[in-house]
């Protein structure tokens, strides 16, 4: 069974950190069971080189996005009692 609160979040080499889900800083949203959702809006990778890596985190009790945040700022773990899924882009130049 799922986590029911959740935070979707993206991190570049830069360490710029972008909510996605909620896309205001504040508290995890409630997940819903059973299906996909689409997030309101799409995203497009920008100028930053190297890679953009994107984060799904969960948990059981309540959380606040500034956690996830600031987690990702300093490349830490997130305590126990969160789950998490990550995908990370790498970026190659064309030219």
């Amino acid at each position: 069974m799922g986590k029911p609160y959740g935070v979707v979040a993206s991190c570049d080499a830069r360490g710029t950190v972008t909510l996605h889900l909620p896309e205001t800083p504040g508290p995890a949203v409630a997940l819903v069971k059973d299906g996909e959702r689409a997030l309101a809006h799409a995203y497009e990778l920008d100028s930053s080189p190297g890679f953009e890596r994107f984060v799904f985190v969960t948990a059981d009790a309540p959380f606040d996005t500034e956690l996830v945040v600031r987690n990702l700022k300093q490349g830490v773990a997130l305590p126990r009692g969160f789950a998490i899924w990550a995908i990370t882009l790498e970026k190659e130049s064309l030219w």
